[in-house]
């Protein structure tokens, strides 16, 4: 079998073998160990690595703060209660592998009992990797007291008399007795939770004496790697929920991370489902950072920081998100700081004094594409204008209009007064009017060339009736000339009369009319308008 004990051979072969996850490097088969500053190493007789855990410091605190679980308020009832059944009445039961644990509550959501199960389970599956659990067909019981809050915990911890192991002046967040464990909802429960199970795990549970006597140098060595790894693997489950790389929630705040974008959200009172939209909004917006606390947010875009001092819906904010990096489609450079905004575009930097005049987003972005539009102008105006050391300031009345405008180059000393006249300001409603107008006119002729296309007959029928009506007309003309002839010599010296004459006079009323057959012009103009079908 080689060097190692392979346990995985004696699982299949003898089911009641010790429960071991690791296939080759047996618990089992620890010996002795070796602390070093950073990690603990575990080795079998023969010196070969079996184990290798972190050694974190003996009083480590949680990592994340998942807020898994939530306080809930405190039972009412006398001080001096002597049964903790009657404050913890309710229960659950959690089997798996050599365990029973039953758990003895007050409040607990289904959410929470789900995740105390999943807890547990995790717990388990971290200490058998690393330790193994020993051959064993009795199951073993463990009872779990858990109290509403840190208040009731503190009042009620001792109705068993388990006492508590911290150092002077301190209250822990669990304690166990090797059988009981009593902790508190809060959000940290589950590093809590499995950290005394560790402490469970390593003294009734490990066929290593080495791994049990390992207790005696440091008691809070192997249960603080089992409470980390459950909360971690809670956080890289709420990180794959969440969409995120990294994610930290403190109940007041979350953060998260997501490729380059941080955001940072001060607001409490979130039900998971907002946070999770606010999530998907902000790491889909290409930002560097976004920051929110409720009355005020800001964001960074392109290193470029944006600050709001609004209390604006969430729309609302991505709205104004939205705005800013369409500016930056059209900028070189943007700043924003409230009162006023500059932008930097082909050298000259534009500064528009506003005061909160131009309060929304979409006016801004009007303005900008005004001056853009003004620029040669301003150029042929400003001396220097587009060098780096060029300004040109801009101020906006309450009207939204500009009183007011200079252009400075300190390269030539130059300040100059400008008339407002050289910036050329649109109206957003009208280009709206005209793009509907213009859109409409391409619905129309694109209706009309599907109804050309798609009915062929009735083009070929307008051209031949087109041709009959030339052939009617020059039929008409000669079979007047023909009576001409036949009609007395002295009434052919006679001018024609006014009937007759208009036959021959272009009639400009009728030049567009297809049906009219006046003259030959007219067959000329069906004639192209023949050719401009074809």
């Amino acid at each position: 079998m080689g060097k190692y004990t392979n346990a995985w051979f004696y699982k299949k072969t003898d089911p009641n073998h010790h429960d071991c996850a690791n296939d080759g490097t047996c618990g089992q088969s620890i010996q002795n160990c070796d602390i070093g500053n950073t990690d603990i190493s575990f080795f079998d007789s023969n010196k070969n690595l079996i184990a290798k855990v972190p050694k974190l410091p003996k009083y480590s605190s949680d990592k994340y703060g998942h807020q898994l679980y939530k306080e809930a308020e405190s039972k009412q009832f006398n001080y001096f209660s002597t049964n903790i059944h009657d404050i913890l009445s309710n229960s659950f039961t959690v089997k798996y592998g050599y365990i029973n644990c039953t758990i003895k509550y007050d409040n607990l959501s289904e959410q929470e009992q789900n995740q105390i199960e999943t807890d547990i389970k995790t717990a388990y599956e971290a200490f058998k990797e690393k330790f193994c659990f020993k051959d064993s067909s009795i199951i073993k019981d463990i009872k779990v007291y858990i109290f509403n809050n840190r208040s009731d915990y503190i009042k009620y911890n001792n109705l068993l008399g388990i006492d508590e192991d911290g150092g002077p002046g301190y209250i822990t967040r669990g304690v166990t007795d090797y059988q009981n464990i009593l902790t508190y909802k809060q959000s940290a429960m589950d590093f809590v939770l499995g950290h005394e199970l560790g402490h469970i795990f390593q003294l009734r549970f490990s066929p290593s004496a080495t791994v049990r006597t390992l207790n005696i140098l440091d008691t809070e060595l192997i249960a603080n790697v089992v409470g980390r790894e459950v909360e971690e693997k809670n956080y890289k489950a709420i990180c794959k929920q969440m969409g995120v790389d990294e994610y930290k929630d403190r109940g007041w705040m979350f953060q998260f991370k997501y490729k380059d974008t941080t955001g940072s959200i001060y607001r409490k009172d979130l039900s998971e489902e907002e946070k999770f939209q606010i999530i998907q909004r902000i790491k889909n917006s290409g930002l560097d950072e976004y920051e929110d606390r409720g009355s005020m947010f800001q964001f960074k875009y392109k290193g470029t920081l944006y600050k709001y001092h609004k209390n604006l819906s969430e729309e609302e904010k991505f709205k104004a998100i939205q705005n800013v990096k369409s500016i930056h489609e059209l900028v070189d450079e943007y700043e924003d700081h409230g009162s006023m905004f500059s932008f930097k575009y082909k050298g000259t930097t534009y500064r528009a004094e506003h005061r909160d005049y131009l309060s929304a987003e979409e006016e801004k972005l009007q303005f900008i594409k005004d001056i853009k539009n003004s620029h040669e102008s301003l150029v042929s105006e400003c001396d220097g204008l587009g060098n780096e050391n060029t300004t040109l300031v801009i101020y906006i009345d309450e009207n939204k209009e500009i009183s007011r405008m200079y252009f400075q180059n300190s390269d030539k000393n130059i300040f100059k007064q400008l008339d407002k006249t050289f910036i050329s300001r649109s109206n957003p409603e009208e280009e709206v009017e005209e793009s509907n107008e213009v859109e409409q006119s391409n619905v129309e002729e694109e209706k009309s060339n599907q109804q050309d296309t798609q009915q062929p007959s009735n083009f070929l029928s307008n051209i031949f009736s087109a041709i009959k009506s030339i052939i009617d007309s020059i039929s008409s003309l000669f079979s007047w000339l023909f009576e001409s002839k036949e009609e007395k010599s002295d009434e052919s010296t006679q001018q024609p009369s006014a009937a007759n004459l208009s036959l021959l006079k272009p009639d400009v009323n009728h030049d567009a009319d297809e049906n009219y057959v006046g003259n030959y012009s007219l067959c000329n103009h069906d004639y192209h308008q023949h050719d401009d079908l074809i």
